[in-house]
Parts: structure tokens; sequence; C-alpha cells
């Protein structure tokens, strides 16, 4: 048996590329920080964490380590596995490997996590996306997703992205794992079959995130800035109103900012609150909250083949035999802030790491968009100066300026810009005017709010044991002024029937569609959204389930929201429901007939299951539309109820029905023409030229 004992010196020079099958056993605590500057370097008056100067970049591969044969190549090419630098603690490329924590914690030293805002601290594959998605070129023909993993007996500590994270991995057991104090989630694995996760603890969530999405693109900005500084740094930029700037300038104000975070944060540096610079920085990067300002936050997630930043449901093959059994998954929480995908007639509006371009926050005014004019920041100036100066499609990697921008930026022109930079008037009758990406955030993602467990497609499902509390979300409703009234998100093929409305606020214990499998013994509780949907578990479309001792209380939707907030709510924000279990068309529920669904008295919203469906009692199985399944039997017997009991609840869910059919007919009375305006502005909102990520 092959047995390798593991200390911090084996990491001394970047991510444990595991290639050998084997036991790996960790003999103590390891902090990863990788390449970072000397002490004597940091303690210099001249020191800069993101300089480009130096010879080395700091906390990324070194030259020859990023060379095409190097141990961690892609960072200077553009392309390759670590292309965005350090991905992985630990990265498993072989089968048959178990991981022993051997009661010991892994996890990135506080600086690296400031500056490597993309991490796993294991990941089961060789590169961090399948091919052909993700904001980078990950290289071709050189990924490799592990077999036969085991990994157990610890904890996982703070990641800037997850704790164990894997694609198209198969036979893999996680158990006895702690994972916390991660930014996006604690486990995830997609297209993976033959996995089991026991006897673990999830959460909570890290909710003092210092940074916004902005700084993790302006840090793998940096290698392309040195090498723009060698070969363009003397050109000079002019921007329309403002002085001719030379692109080395621009460099140096972005990195400036981003130096003036680092000093905040990491030796507590305190800037003059009138300092332009720093009002300027803190607009750009600093995370305000502490939450993740991503569109979705998770505990445990299972998915199709690929990255699940897309709709839910709309990645749900290649997934199969995943068991979950006596797991916590606690303390989840989100509050994205809403970016808008503006798109032009190439596809949307998108920067180099597929990331949003921010034009709200780049413009002088927004009341008056004909006169607005273009003053940027320190990321959208350098960019656009890339625009101008580079060709190179590898450095561009997903860069799209259309003509229309660049006529605003570089001549003030207000003409072509309009049909980008817009706000929707559906009452316009020849070519409605509607914004297509809404609902997405910084990076283009779907959003999907606060999720405790999510399972997407997975056959052969068996959950059992599994205790979820304390899943919130904060975000604030979506714009109804940018976005108008629409559908549902169209940004990562959502489906209408799952992401209904503006998504973004919602909060959910467990959510599961498109899965065949067994749910036993789950308790929910303490599920909360300030402005959204709140529900313990959600089954949506093309299930096929059991559902056997489900106990959920206490969840609250739209906790912060007024009567009159609420009556003044217009689409794509809808009357925060809240649902113990909430069973949705096309789909089929069995539940046990002796212990079914058990919810509490404390399920709160301004619309809920009760008002919906049948009584309580009914435990919220008996859904109003036919092409749902659930065995009423079991319904019924559940709670002993006489034959005279049952006619009268049915005659009085019909009443309810009708006037529920009623009440929706005269809240969505616009529901006809919208849809047909999306049906007629489909071409613009959705480009094939926008990878999904």
């Amino acid at each position: 048996t092959n047995i390798i004992y593991l200390y911090n010196s084996d990491f001394a020079d970047g991510t444990l590329r595991i290639k050998e099958s084997g036991t790996y056993i960790i003999m103590e605590d390891i902090t990863f920080n990788f390449n970072p500057p000397s002490e004597e370097e940091m303690s210099s008056d001249s020191f800069s964490p993101n300089s480009i100067d130096v010879d080395e970049l700091y906390w990324y591969p070194t030259y020859q380590q990023a060379s095409h044969n190097g141990d961690y190549p892609g960072l200077y090419q553009y392309a390759g596995p670590f292309t965005l630098g350090f991905f992985a603690g630990i990265t498993v490329e072989t089968d048959y490997v178990t991981i022993d924590l051997n009661g010991f914690t892994l996890q990135q030293d506080y600086k690296f996590y400031f500056q490597q805002r993309f991490f796993a601290l294991i990941e089961l594959a060789s590169q961090p996306f399948v091919p052909g998605q993700g904001p980078a070129n990950w290289g071709a023909g050189t990924d490799v997703y592990a077999t036969n993993v085991e990994i157990k007996n610890g904890n996982l500590g703070l990641s800037s992205h997850h704790g164990i994270h894997g694609n198209s991995n198969d036979q893999v057991s996680i158990t006895n794992i702690n994972t916390g104090n991660f930014d996006v989630a604690g486990i995830q694995c997609n297209g993976c079959t033959n996995v089991i996760v026991s006897d673990c603890v999830i959460g909570p969530q890290n909710k003092d995130i210092p940074l916004l999405g902005r700084y993790t693109h302006s840090r793998a900005y940096l290698p392309r800035l040195k090498q723009l500084r060698d070969i363009h740094g003397e050109e000079e930029i002019s921007f329309y109103n403002r002085d001719p700037v030379t692109v080395n300038s621009l460099i140096d104000r972005l990195i400036n900012q981003m130096d003036m975070m680092y000093f905040h944060f990491i030796n507590g540096v305190e800037y003059d609150e009138d300092d332009e610079e720093w009002i300027a920085a803190k607009k750009l990067l600093y995370n305000p909250t502490g939450w993740m300002d991503g569109g979705s936050s998770y505990g445990l997630l299972f998915g199709g083949g690929g990255a699940q930043v897309v709709g839910i449901g709309a990645r749900v093959d290649k997934t199969s035999d995943i068991t979950i059994s006596n797991v916590e998954i606690y303390g989840i929480y989100n509050q994205v802030i809403e970016k808008v995908k503006f798109t032009a007639d190439f596809g949307a509006t998108r920067l180099i790491f597929f990331d949003a371009m921010d034009w709200m926050a780049a413009e002088d005014q927004v009341d008056d968009i004909p006169t607005s004019n273009y003053i940027g920041d320190a990321y959208s100036d350098i960019t656009f100066a890339i625009s101008k100066v580079v060709n190179s499609w590898y450095f561009q990697n997903s860069l799209y300026v259309s003509p229309e921008m660049s006529a605003h930026v570089f001549e003030g022109d207000h003409i072509g810009f309009q049909q980008i930079f817009k706000q929707p008037n559906p009452e316009l009758t020849d070519k409605p005017q509607m914004i297509g990406g809404c609902g997405t955030d910084i990076q283009l993602h779907s959003s999907k709010g606060a999720i405790g467990l999510r399972i997407d497609g997975v056959q052969n499902v068996n959950v059992d044991n599994v205790y979820v509390h304390d899943i919130y979300n904060w975000a604030d409703l979506g714009s109804e002024t940018w976005c108008g009234p629409y559908d549902g998100p169209v940004v990562g093929n959502e489906d209408i029937d799952i992401q209904y409305g503006y998504t973004g606020t919602r909060s959910h214990g467990v959510v599961v569609d498109f899965a065949q499998g067994t749910f036993s013994n789950i308790n929910i509780e303490n599920i909360e959204s300030y402005h959204g949907e709140a529900n313990g578990m959600t089954v949506y479309k093309e299930c096929d389930i059991i559902l056997e001792n489900i106990q959920v209380d206490s969840i609250h939707a739209g906790s912060q929201l007024s009567d009159d907030e609420v009556g003044a709510l217009q689409s794509p924000n809808l009357t925060p429901r809240a649902c113990g279990v909430d069973i949705r068309p096309n789909t089929v529920v069995t539940i046990n007939e002796d212990v079914g669904i058990v919810s509490g008295d404390d399920i709160v919203g301004f619309n809920t299951c009760y008002d919906e469906e049948m009584d309580n009692n009914l435990l919220f199985g008996l859904k109003q539309h036919e092409n749902n399944n659930v065995n009423m039997k079991s319904l019924f017997s559940l709670n002993n109820m006489s034959e005279l009991s049952i006619m009268v609840i049915l005659s009085i869910s019909i009443l309810l029905y009708i006037g529920k059919l009623v009440t929706d007919k005269m809240r969505y009375n616009d529901y006809n023409k919208i849809q047909s305006v999306k049906n007629m502005s489909m071409l613009e909102t959705i480009s094939e030229h926008t990878p999904l990520l």
C-alpha cells in the first residue's frame, strides 16, 4: 500500500497535485499560502501586494511553474488549468486515492484567501471546469477526473469558493468531514455518480467576505496587465471629454485601488473618507455587507454535467446514485447584488472573464439615458483600453466591445448606444423595448438565492437523516426600473416553470428537480428571505420521489416588507410566498402512509401554501394541477380523515382554487402581453455568442 504523510512543507511551492494512487494522511493543520511575498518585501514602504513590476507576481505561479511544461501551466499563455492561478490546495488527478485528514484542518491563509479569489481546498480533477465552460480557457486534452476517491476525518476551513469541488467523478466517499467558512459552497459535484456523503457538517458559510466580485476579476487581470505594460504601456488613450492618458496610468490606477483594499483589510489602514480614490475603490471593490454578492450560495450541491451557474434544471444529465446520510447543513447566506446583462448586436456586453459590464456604475447619470456620458472606473477604463490596443484572441478571451459601445466611450456618441443601454418600454408597439439580461450578477450567473441542499437531475438519490437550518437571503428586490415586467431570467437557460419572476431573493432549505429517489427523515427550519420566497423544501418538475418523515417549521418569506410595500410590488417581484413543502406541477411524489410531512405553525408569508392548496392537514401534498401525481391515499391516511372530512376539504379547496384563479388573473393581467414581448425580443436577449459558464 502506498502511504504518503503530508505536512505544510509539502505545500510550500503550490497545489499538491495527486497523480499517484495511494493513501495521503494529513499530519498537521495545513494552511495554504502559495508563493507569497517575503516578510522583507511586505515590510517595505514601497510594497505593493498587486504589483506587476516585480519579477514574479505575488501569490501566483512563477514563470517557470507556469510554463507549458511547468507544474502549474497556463498563467501567461492565457490557456491551461492554472490560467487563473492556484485554483486548489489539493487536486486529485488519478484514481484510487484516499485523503485522510486525520482530525486536522485544511484552509487558506487569510492573505492568500484575499488574493486568490477562485479556490477549492480539494478539487477532484486536474482543472476546475470541464472544457468549454467557465471564465477562462483551460487548455485542451489535459483534463482528468478522479474516480474511487475517499475523503475523511477532518475539517475544511476558509476558502474563497469551495470546500470540495468535482466534475464527472465516480465512486467518491466523503465521510466525517466538517466544512465551513467557504464563500460559495461547502461541497459540490457536477455530473458525478456513485457518491456517498455521510456523517458530515456543512456550514456555516463565510459572511465576512471583504470584497466584491470585481476584485476577483481585477486579480485575474494582473498577468495580462504585466504584458500590456511591456508592450503598450506608453500608448495614449482618449476617453470622451477627458484628457488623454497612457495605458500605464490606467494600469497604475487599478492596482492602486486594489492595494488600498488590501492595506485596509490586511493592515488596518484607514483612508480619508473624502479621498476620491478611496471612494472610487470602495464603489468598485468593497463588499459593504460581508455576504456573498454573487447570485447563489449553497451548502451541498449535486447537479448534472457541467457548471451549475446556469438555471436550475438546465443541466440534469450524467448524475446518479448519490447517497446523503447523517448530514447537517446550516448557515447559508446570500445577498446578491443584481447586475443587468445588456446586449448588443453580437451578444452580451461582456468583459474579459465573461463578467458583466456595469453600465449603471460607469455612467455619470442614468436618469436621462440620451444625455448620459461614460465616466468609467479603474476596471472598465483598462478594459476599454485593451479593446483599443490589443488584438490577440487569447488575451481578450471573452471581451466583446461593440462599435456602439466604443463610439460612446471614446467619442461620446449616444444614438447607437441607446440600443444597448436602455430602460424597458413595453408600451412601444413596433418593437417593444425590453431588457433581456435581468436576474444576474457581476459574473453573468443565473441568480438562485440561498439554498441548503440542491439536487438537480440525480437518478437514484437517497437522502436520509439530514438537518437543514438557518438559510438566509437578504438580497434586495429585483430591479423594476431597469428590467420592467418579465416572466423570469433568461441569462442561463432558465426554465420558466422553475425560475419565475426575480429569483435572486429566494431562500430554500432543499431544492429538487428532475430527480428520482427517496428523501426521508429530513428536518428543515429557520428559512428566511427578507424580500422574496421562502420554502422548506421545493420539489420542481420531472421528479419521481418518495417523501418520508419530512418535518418543516419556521419558514419566513418577505420578513422585511410591509403590507403596503408588498401591495406595490410589480413584476418581476412577486408576492413573498412561504411554504413548508412545495410540490410543483409535472412531478410525481409519493408520501409515506405512516409518516409523511409534518409542518409547524410558524410558516409565514404574504402568500402561503395554505392560501393556494388544501388545508394544512393535507401537508402540502395535493396540488391543483392535473399533471401532478401525488399519492392521495398516503396524504389522507396520515391524518386519519373520514370520508366526510375529505369531501368537506375538497369542496373548500375547489372554492379556494376558483378564488385563486380570479386573484391570479387580476394580478397577472398583463401576462400574455409580457409573454408576447418576451417572444418578440428573444433574439435580443439570448445569444449563442454568450457562453454559459
